[in-house]
C-alpha cells in the first residue's frame, strides 16, 4: 500500500545502523500477524459494502410500497370515485321503487284488461243487432215488393235500408277484429309481466337493500383510510429514518477496516523500523516494540468494541425496518381483504351486485319498451274502435230515420202497408239497442284511454333506460377503481416479501462481524505475544517518537486519535502543522434519496 510503504520509508529513516539476527525473526512474526488481519479486513470491506447497496436497493421498494398504499387511499377518496358513490346512491334509490312499480305495471293491466273485457257483451249485442237488422233489411225488400201501390217508391226504402245495413255490417266486423286483437295485446301484455314478476320479484329489492350496505361500508373505508393517511405518512418518514440511521451505521465497517489497515501499516513500520536498529541496543528496540504493539492492541481493541457496539444497534435498526415493512405488509393484506375479497363486503362484490343491477335494469327497459309498444298499440286500436263506432252510429242514426218515415208512409196503405209498417217499428228498435251498445262501448273505450294515458310504463317512459346507462357509467368507473386497487394491493403483496428478504439477508449479514471480531482477536493475540517477550514498559527516552508522530498524522479518525495521546500524550504530536485527516462521512442523500 502507498501509505503504509510511505510510513516504513519515514520509520527507516529514523535509524540508519542496521541490525540483523532476531531482527528477521520478529519480522517474521509481524508479517504473519499483518496477513492474520488483512483477511478480516478485506472480508469486511466486502461484506459492508454489500449491505449498504442491498439497503440502498430496498430504499426503491419501500418507496414504492408507501406509495401503493398512497394509492390506494387516493382511489377512494377522489373526486371521480365521490361522484359514483353519489350516483350509485341515487341508483339505489330509484332501484327500490323499480320493484313496486312492477307490481303497478302489472296492476295498471290487469285493469285495462278488466275494463276492456266489460265491454264485451256491449260488442256482441251490437254485432248481433246488425246482424238482425240485416235480416230485416231483407224481408222489408220482399214486403216492398208486394205493395200494389207504387205511388210510394217502398223499393228506394228497400235500397237505402240494405246499403246501410251493408255498411254497418262492415263496420261492425272491422270493429270487432280490432277488439279481438286488443283482448290478445292485453292478454299477452299480462302473460310477459306476470312471467317478469315471477322471475325477478324482490330481486331489485333485495340488491338494493346490500347495495346501500356497501355503500356504509365504502363510506367506512374512505373514513379508516382518510384517518390512516397521517399514519402511513408517519411511518414513511420513519422507515425513512431508520434506512439513514441503518445506512450511517454502516460506516462502522469502513471505520472498522481503516484502523485494521492503520494497524497493519503500523505492524509493518515497526518490522522496518526494527531492522535499522542495531542488534545490541535492546533498549531501543523493547521501546519501540512495545510502543508500536501495544498502540496497536489499544486501537483494535476499540475498534473491534466499537463493531461489536454498532453492529448491535444496527441489528435492532433493522429489526425496527423489518417490522415497519410487516406493517405495511399487513395493512396490504387487510386493504386487500377488504376490498378486493370476493365476497362479504367488499368493492369487488359490490361491482357483481352492480352488474346484475345492469342486467335487471336491462329487462325492466326491454318489458317497458314491450309495455310502450303496447300503450301505442291500444291507443290506436282504441282511436280506430272509436271512430267505427262513430260510423256506426251516423249509420244508426240514419236507419232510424229511414225507419220513420217509412212507418209515416206505410199508414197511408192501411192493412197493405201494416206488415211493412211492422218491419219498419222493429227496424226503430234494433236502432234504439245499437245505439245503447255503442254508447256503452264508448264509454269503456275512453275509460280504457285514461288507463293507458296514466299507466307507469307510459309516465316513466325513458326512466330506466337513463338509469341502465347510468349504472354502466358508475360500474365502469368502480370496475377501474378496483383494478387500480388491485394493482396497487398487488405492489404491496408482490414487492414486500422481497423488501423482507433483503432486510432478512442484512440481518444475516451483520452477524458475520463475530466471525471478523474473532480473526481480529487473534491477531491481538499474536500481537500480545510479541509483548510478552519485552521485559518491561520502556522509559521516555527509548520510545520511538517520530514514528509515532508519523503514525499519528496518519490517522483518519478522532478515534484513533484519541487512543493515541491517551497512551502517549503531546509529545507525539507534529509540530510541523502537518494536515490531520478528518473522519469520512457519506452523503446519506445519494444513498436514500
Amino acid at each position: 500500500m502507498q501509505r503504509a510503504s510511505g510510513i516504513v520509508r519515514a520509520a527507516e529513516s529514523i535509524i540508519l545502523p542496521h541490525g540483523a539476527g532476531s531482527a528477521d525473526a520478529i519480522g517474521s512474526r509481524l508479517t504473519d500477524i499483518v496477513r492474520c488481519l488483512s483477511a478480516p479486513r478485506r472480508d469486511m470491506e466486502a461484506t459492508f459494502l454489500g449491505m449498504t447497496q442491498s439497503l440502498a436497493g430496498c430504499v426503491p421498494l419501500l418507496g414504492e410500497i408507501s406509495t401503493a398504499h398512497e394509492q390506494v387511499a387516493a382511489s377512494l377518496c377522489g373526486g371521480d370515485f365521490a361522484k359514483a358513490v353519489a350516483r350509485l346512491e341515487r341508483i339505489r334509490i330509484a332501484g327500490a321503487g323499480i320493484g313496486s312499480e312492477g307490481l303497478q305495471n302489472g296492476s295498471s293491466i290487469d285493469r285495462l284488461q278488466a275494463t276492456i273485457v266489460q265491454v264485451e257483451p256491449a260488442v256482441s249485442s251490437l254485432s248481433t243487432s246488425v246482424r238482425i237488422i240485416g235480416f230485416v233489411a231483407v224481408n222489408a225488400r220482399i214486403q216492398a215488393a208486394g205493395i200494389r201501390d207504387q205511388s210510394e217508391d217502398f223499393s228506394i226504402f228497400a235500397t237505402d235500408m240494405a246499403e246501410l245495413t251493408r255498411n254497418a255490417a262492415a263496420t261492425v266486423k272491422a270493429f270487432s277484429e280490432q277488439y279481438q286483437r286488443l283482448i290478445a295485446s292485453l292478454e299477452e301484455a299480462v302473460r310477459v309481466n306476470t312471467a317478469f314478476a315471477a322471475e325477478h320479484s324482490g330481486t331489485m329489492g333485495v340488491i338494493s337493500s346490500r347495495l346501500g350496505q356497501y355503500l356504509e361500508t365504502i363510506d367506512g373505508h374512505r373514513q379508516r383510510l382518510t384517518g390512516k393517511t397521517a399514519d402511513h405518512g408517519q411511518l414513511r418518514l420513519q422507515i425513512t429514518s431508520r434506512i439513514g440511521a441503518a445506512v450511517a451505521a454502516l460506516q462502522i465497517g469502513d471505520i472498522t477496516r481503516q484502523r485494521i489497515e492503520h494497524a497493519e501499516q503500523a505492524l509493518e513500520a515497526l518490522d522496518g523500523l526494527l531492522r535499522t536498529i542495531p542488534e545490541g541496543d535492546t533498549d531501543r528496540r523493547n521501546g519501540a516494540i512495545a510502543a508500536i504493539c501495544g498502540l496497536q492492541v489499544a486501537q483494535l481493541e476499540e475498534a473491534t468494541a466499537d463493531l461489536g457496539r454498532e453492529a448491535g444497534d444496527l441489528t435492532s435498526t433493522l429489526n425496527e425496518l423489518a417490522g415497519d415493512a410487516e406493517t405495511i405488509l399487513t395493512h396490504g393484506a387487510e386493504e386487500a381483504e377488504h376490498l378486493l375479497a370476493s365476497g362479504g363486503t367488499a368493492i369487488s362484490a359490490m361491482v357483481e351486485d352492480l352488474r346484475e343491477i345492469c342486467a335487471l335494469l336491462g329487462a325492466f327497459t326491454s318489458m317497458r319498451d314491450d309495455l310502450d309498444r303496447l300503450t301505442s298499440d291500444v291507443s290506436r286500436t282504441v282511436a280506430a274502435m272509436v271512430e267505427d263506432l262513430e260510423k256506426v252510429r251516423r249509420i244508426e242514426e240514419d236507419l232510424r230515420h229511414l225507419g220513420l218515415n217509412t212507418a209515416i208512409k206505410c199508414g197511408r196503405f192501411g192493412n197493405e202497408g201494416r206488415t211493412l209498417n211492422v218491419i219498419a217499428q222493429e227496424l226503430r228498435m234494433l236502432t234504439e239497442q245499437t245505439g245503447e251498445a255503442t254508447k256503452t262501448i264508448i264509454t269503456g273505450l275512453e275509460e280504457a284511454a285514461q288507463l293507458v294515458s296514466a299507466s307507469p310504463a307510459a309516465a316513466a317512459r325513458g326512466t330506466t333506460a337513463e338509469l341502465e346507462s347510468e349504472a354502466r357509467e358508475v360500474l365502469e368507473c368502480l370496475a377501474s377503481v378496483t383494478a387500480g386497487l388491485g394493482h396497487h394491493v398487488g405492489c404491496i403483496v408482490k414487492t414486500g416479501p422481497s423488501v423482507m428478504r433483503v432486510l432478512d439477508g442484512v440481518v444475516s449479514e451483520v452477524k458475520a462481524h463475530e466471525q471478523m471480531e474473532r480473526h481480529v482477536n487473534a491477531g491481538v493475540a499474536e500481537i500480545r505475544m510479541v509483548l510478552g517477550e519485552v521485559p518491561e514498559e520502556p522509559g521516555q527516552s527509548f520510545l520511538p517518537l517520530e514514528l509515532l508522530k508519523v503514525l499519528r498524522a496518519g490517522y483518519s479518525m478522532d478515534s484513533e486519535r484519541l487512543v493515541h495521546d491517551r497512551m502517549f500524550g503531546d509529545s507525539t504530536l507534529d509540530t510541523r502543522g502537518t494536515e490531520q485527516p478528518t473522519e469520512d462521512t457519506a452523503d446519506l442523500s445519494d444513498i436514500l434519496f
